[in-house]
């Protein structure tokens, strides 16, 4: 049995007691502020709305520390009012100021050391050229013209692709050659998402500064709400971070301007952007409908409200007795739900006592342990935990855990939750996303979930509970690679975790696609092909790009190279129609030929098939990997990749279609008898063969050695080892529960771990 010593068990119940009581919820804002200014205005010293609709004045909304009003001066026909806001029209300067000094606004925000900008905008196209040249342009600014003095500002710029950004301490710096450029920190949303800053729609945005100098910045979605935590693309190294704030008495509050107190103008300085041209304007163009200043940072709960990331490792508090009697039931209970739920609880608490009252009825019998392991499964930490990580590491060619969650992973932790059937994760058209209701995280469906891993690295990153928040969509939906996602299903490409992004960035990007047999093998069925290698396998589908006589020497083949590739090259075309492209933002996309406009034009240099008609333009290979539009086939609706170097060996097979043939059924094979695989067909090799990637899928989902690949990494996720395959004991324990897994349990993962965790072997008995 498990012993554990009264006073060491007291301890950690003492220290988890304190670890437990440090996870508070932090009240929360009514609201953030809308275009009119309505919501928790809350620490805000200045709010402007612009709703005045003529005259040019626009007022502050905040009376306490006197009105800090802005003026407004400007070019005949260079702004005008609308029923939202001031629309700033061209960039002729015009120059919306206070009067003086901003020194309500000054005062507090030094005393806080903090600072929160808040704004409602529309920006014009985000594509002008006044971003590139003269940009960052100036939404709101404190400044007082005073070239090396700093300031603070929040912008729009423009680095092959528009951004938002939060300068602070910046001063123009004058370099050996007489030019100047802007410097200090500056914090950016990524130029490369298109999505962030949109021409000519709404655009909700706040950016806040706690009083250790640590900055936050916030961007709408596409209808205006929720709000979005934006990673920042960029953080130049800070000046000081930790410094104070360090407004200037005299600096001055703009909006869509910079100025030099006292006159209509900014500091002309001869900039590196500009060449030898100086800089004089700093102009936003657009409309702007709200503008807040807060002297206090604002909290993720306190901008997010509802949309916030619960604190899921919260629990109720209770009273801790270090006289009570610890009972060999609540140790057990401790240690399966550490198993379980991969943190620990103190040996007295509810949860805890709970599973103790279950297994006191009878400790040793594995039905009554499950039930307490049921228990501990119902903890968010199982999830967002244990079954993370579980599924992180399936995700990834190299099996880490300190990886971003993504698409796969979130489709296990999904199935888990829901009781689907293990098989279906693989046969499965369906896959899981943040429920927009729940969280604010990029969800944009092509440049978020398709192009990029944003929504779900945003999820785990935000610390969301994955076991509330996340939701089945039916239907996987493919990229095209002209900026439509199609379903899956209409290509008969449904493959589950076969057909995720994660899965096509780690097996699909350059390369021949073999990658995605290797990787598919060693997810779920637990071999690596080093393994289940066959000599003996017919080679009609290895490639023309493997040479059939390495350093000269024919038999160098034969005992080597067709060993594995007779067996991978014969199941790679399921993936024919695939390749990925890694060069998206340093994201990637997937590009499925079917979907794709048929390039026209290829180059016979590279041994493409099926030419264009004479006259045609032809076109480099390299064409496959850069350009968005198309997938180079070759020959028509298969990925050139598959058909390339055909010098090498041009009687090599060239595969014409998505149709394969699994030759490790082959019979008296001991592949055959480890993967157990069930189907057969008519062909006289009475191999497995398909097409496309649902039917491979289906294949693997159907192998005997499926399930008990699934609980080696379940067994080696809750018992904290790998099972020792020399170890009869644990040879015996995975038959047993694998057993059970395929019957009594219907493929549940959750049921799964469970079972596994409550061993003896596992428990450490």
């Amino acid at each position: 049995m498990l012993l554990e010593s009264k006073t060491k068990l007291l301890t950690e119940a003492l220290v988890s007691l304190c670890t437990l009581l440090a996870f508070q919820f932090i009240p929360t804002r009514a609201s953030a502020l809308d275009q009119y200014g309505n919501g928790d205005t809350s620490g805000v010293v200045a709010l402007y709305t612009f709703k005045e609709g003529s005259g040019n004045v626009v007022h502050d909304h905040i009376s306490t520390g006197g009105a800090l009003n802005l003026s407004i001066t400007g070019t005949i026909g260079s702004y005008s009012w609308s029923s939202m806001g001031l629309d700033i029209e061209s960039p002729l300067q015009v120059y919306v100021q206070s009067s003086g000094p901003a020194t309500k606004v000054i005062n507090a925000c030094n005393a806080s050391n903090a600072m929160t900008i808040e704004a409602w905008i529309v920006p014009q196209s985000p594509n002008q050229a006044f971003l590139q040249n003269d940009g960052p342009v100036r939404i709101a600014a404190l400044t007082n013209g005073v070239l090396n003095n700093g300031g603070i500002y929040l912008g729009e710029g423009y680095n092959a692709g528009a951004f938002f950004d939060l300068g602070i301490h910046t001063i123009w710096q004058q370099n050996n050659g007489g030019m100047y450029s802007e410097s200090g920190e500056q914090f950016t949303t990524n130029p490369s998402d298109s999505t962030i800053v949109r021409g000519n729609a709404a655009e909700h945005i706040i950016v806040t500064r706690d009083s250790s100098g640590d900055v936050e910045m916030y961007v709408s979605n596409s209808s205006g709400v929720p709000i979005l935590e934006i990673p920042f693309g960029v953080t130049q190294p800070p000046v000081d971070k930790n410094a104070s704030l360090g407004l200037s008495a005299s600096d001055y509050l703009t909006v869509g301007n910079d100025i030099n107190p006292g006159s209509m103008t900014y500091p002309t300085v001869p900039i590196e952007a500009a060449g030898s041209q100086p800089i004089s304007n700093k102009q936003f163009l657009g409309e702007l409908q709200m503008v807040a200043i807060y002297c206090n940072s604002l909290n993720q709960s306190q901008v997010l409200g509802a949309l916030a990331p619960t604190n899921w490792l919260a629990t109720s508090s209770y009273t801790v007795n270090p006289t009570a009697p610890i009972t060999s039931s609540q140790v057990m209970a401790s240690v399966i739900y550490e198993r379980i739920a991969g943190v620990k609880l103190p040996i007295d608490h509810p949860t805890i006592l709970q599973m103790a009252n279950i297994l006191a009825a009878n400790p040793n019998d594995i039905n009554t342990r499950m039930q307490a392991a049921a228990v501990a499964a119902s903890a968010p930490s199982f999830y967002n935990i244990t079954v993370r990580d579980f599924a992180k590491r399936m995700s990834n060619i190299s099996g880490l855990t300190q990886i971003p969650l993504n698409d796969f992973s979130a489709n296990i932790i999904g199935a888990t939750r829901d009781g689907i059937d293990a098989r279906q994760m693989l046969t499965g058209d369906y896959y899981y996303v943040g429920d927009p209701t729940k969280t604010a995280v990029p969800s944009d469906p092509v440049e978020s979930i398709a192009l990029s891993n944003d929504h779900y690295a945003a999820l785990d990153a935000e610390g969301y509970d994955l076991s509330s928040v996340l939701i089945k969509k039916t239907g996987q939906l493919l990229y095209n690679g002209s900026g439509t996602l199609v379903p899956a299903a209409q290509l008969g490409d449904a493959g589950g975790l076969l057909t995720t992004r994660q899965f096509a960035a780690q097996a699909f990007s350059a390369g021949t696609n073999r990658r995605a047999i290797r990787f598919a093998f060693n997810a779920f069925l637990c071999e690596d092909i080093t393994v289940w290698a066959d000599a003996t396998a017919p080679d009609a589908y290895v490639g023309r790009d493997v040479d059939r006589f390495p350093t000269g020497d024919h038999n160098v083949y034969l005992t080597t190279c067709k060993a594995c590739h007779a067996q991978m090259d014969a199941m790679r075309p399921a993936f024919a129609h695939f390749t990925f492209d890694p060069d998206k933002t340093d994201a990637g996309y997937l590009k499925d030929a079917l979907i794709v406009g048929q390039e026209t034009a290829f180059s016979s240099a590279d041994g493409f098939t099926n030419p264009p008609p004479t006259g045609t333009a032809l076109v480099d290979q390299a064409d496959d990997e850069t350009n968005p539009a198309f997938m180079v086939q070759s020959p028509m609706g298969v990925a050139g990749k598959y058909n390339k170097n055909v010098t090498v060996f041009p009687a090599g097979y060239a595969v014409p279609n998505d149709s394969w043939v699994n030759y490790t059924n082959r019979p008296g094979t001991t592949n055959r008898a480890y993967f157990g695989w069930a189907q057969t067909n008519v062909q006289s090799d009475t191999s497995i063969a398909g097409q496309g990637v649902g039917a491979f899928a289906s294949m693997i989902a159907s192998a005997q050695a499926y399930p008990g690949c699934l609980a080696q990494r379940v067994f080696q996720s809750v018992c904290q080892r790998a099972p020792n395959p020399n170890s009869p004991a644990d040879q015996e324990l995975l038959t047993q529960v694998v057993q059970a897994f395929t019957t009594t349990d219907n493929y549940k993962l959750q049921t799964l771990f469970e079972r596994i965790a409550v061993q003896p072997d596992c428990l450490g008995e």
